[in-house]
C-alpha cells in the first residue's frame, strides 16, 4: 500500500462528495447499503439503485457524531439508527494505510467508519464495494488490497 494507491482511491471516490445518501438499509447480518446520486431505472428484479451504490460487507463499522457513538456493527441494529445517514451529503472520505480503514464524513459531522474485520487475505472477503457509473466497482479488501474494474454488475451482488 503506497501513497499513490491512497491518491488513486481518493480520486475514485471524489465524485460522491456533495452527493446525498438515500435508501440507507441494513442488509444480511451487519451489511449496510447506501445509495448516492441519481436514481437509476429498476433492474430486472425491480430493485432501484443510485448511480453510486456503497455496499459495506465484511468489515466492522460504526456511525458516530462528534460527541457520541450512535451505532456499531455488532449492536442490535435497527434500520432507524442507520437512517441518521439518510439525506446527509458526503463531505470527504479519508482512506488510511496500511489497513484501508475508511472514514466517510457526512454533513453535520456524522462519520461512518469502516475498518477491516480480518488482518489477512486467507478468507478473501472484501471490506466494502462502491459501484460507480459505467459498470465500474471499487473493491476494498481483503487486507490492504483494492481493485477498480468493470468486472462486476450490481445485480450480481445485492
Amino acid at each position: 500500500m503506497t501513497n499513490s494507491d491512497i491518491t488513486s482511491i481518493q480520486g475514485i471516490v471524489a465524485p460522491i462528495f456533495g452527493k446525498v445518501a438515500w435508501n440507507v438499509k441494513l442488509g444480511h447480518g451487519k451489511f449496510i447499503t447506501l445509495n448516492f446520486g441519481q436514481t437509476l431505472p429498476a433492474d430486472e428484479e425491480g430493485r432501484v439503485f443510485g448511480e453510486w451504490y456503497l455496499w459495506v460487507r465484511y468489515c466492522e463499522w460504526r456511525i458516530e457524531s462528534e460527541t457520541e457513538v450512535i451505532v456499531a456493527s455488532h449492536d442490535k441494529i435497527l434500520d432507524s439508527e442507520l437512517k441518521i445517514l439518510e439525506a446527509l451529503s458526503v463531505e470527504r472520505v479519508h482512506i488510511q494505510k496500511p489497513s484501508l480503514e475508511t472514514i466517510i464524513v457526512f454533513s453535520g459531522s456524522i462519520r461512518l467508519i469502516l475498518f477491516p474485520e480480518y488482518s489477512s487475505t486467507e478468507n478473501e472477503l472484501d471490506h466494502w464495494m462502491l459501484f460507480a457509473p459505467g459498470q465500474k466497482v471499487l473493491i476494498i479488501g481483503p487486507e490492504s488490497t483494492w481493485l477498480y474494474d468493470n468486472t462486476f454488475a450490481k445485480s450480481s451482488f445485492s
